[in-house]
This record gives C-alpha cells, sequence and structure tokens, in this order.
C-alpha cells in the first residue's frame, strides 16, 4: 500500500450497536507509546538516557453527527456499553476493535443549522470476557 492515497473520506461509517445516527466527521484509531521512561542513573556523565514503553495505547477518538432529539433515549443505551465496533472506510477496508461510546454531546442549534452532536468513543481493547483483544485490520 505504499504511496496509495484515500481521495475522499465519502462511505466511512463507525457502527456502534443500535445507534443510528448521521455521522458528519469520524476520527480514527491511533497509536501512542506514551512517555519516555527516564532510566538516567548517577553513571550517566553527559545525557539523559530514556527508554520506550513496553505497551501501546489506543487513544479516545471523536466523531461529529447529525441526530434527532427523539433518539437520545436510544442513543443513551449504548452508553459505556463494551462491544465490538467497527470503523469501515468506504471500499477500503474496515477496522474491527473493543471500545464503548463514552458521551454523546449535543451541540446548540440554530435556524439553518440541523442538530449536531459529539461523541467521544473509548477504545479498551478488552473483549466482553476480559481478554487482551488489538484492533484489526481487514
Amino acid at each position: 500500500m505504499a504511496n496509495e492515497k484515500a481521495l475522499e473520506a465519502v462511505g466511512t461509517t463507525l457502527t456502534i450497536g443500535a445507534l443510528t445516527v448521521c455521522k458528519v466527521s469520524i476520527g480514527s484509531i491511533g497509536f501512542d507509546g506514551g512517555d519516555a521512561i527516564d532510566n538516567t542513573c548517577l553513571t550517566n556523565t553527559a545525557y539523559v538516557t530514556k527508554q520506550p514503553q513496553a505497551l501501546v495505547e489506543v487513544p479516545d477518538f471523536t466523531f461529529t453527527c447529525d441526530y434527532h432529539p427523539g433518539d437520545l433515549a436510544a442513543t443513551k443505551t449504548e452508553i459505556n456499553k463494551n462491544q465490538l465496533l467497527t470503523l469501515t472506510f468506504g471500499t477500503v477496508g474496515h477496522i474491527d476493535f473493543w471500545g464503548f461510546l463514552k458521551a454523546m454531546e449535543p451541540k446548540e442549534a440554530a435556524r439553518g443549522e440541523a442538530w449536531r452532536a459529539t461523541g467521544t468513543i473509548v477504545v479498551t481493547n478488552l473483549k466482553g470476557s476480559a481478554v487482551e483483544t488489538a484492533p484489526t485490520w481487514t
């Protein structure tokens, strides 16, 4: 896949249980190695020495969506429900990962604007049976 470009995000979807809001923008899975571990000791004479952490975090990400206020009760049932989520990149492929909808925060609405909300996804990497499970790309 070297030098291949995805030209537009059209067709991108995020499946969160039965939540059926219209996503307008979606964050994605990323990786964070965390802060370096300082392992400098008194025998060092010229440099501070560091080492990387052994574990990698998949940070939270957000999405923005249009929603109908009547759907808020159904949305509440997805909050804090650890489940298999799918982020689909049009026809390119998809990532399956374990996580939950942490928040769904409606924004102010005004004349000439859609009802919009921001959602926050927490990637748990923890299958329902308490087994560490990494995101998978297919």
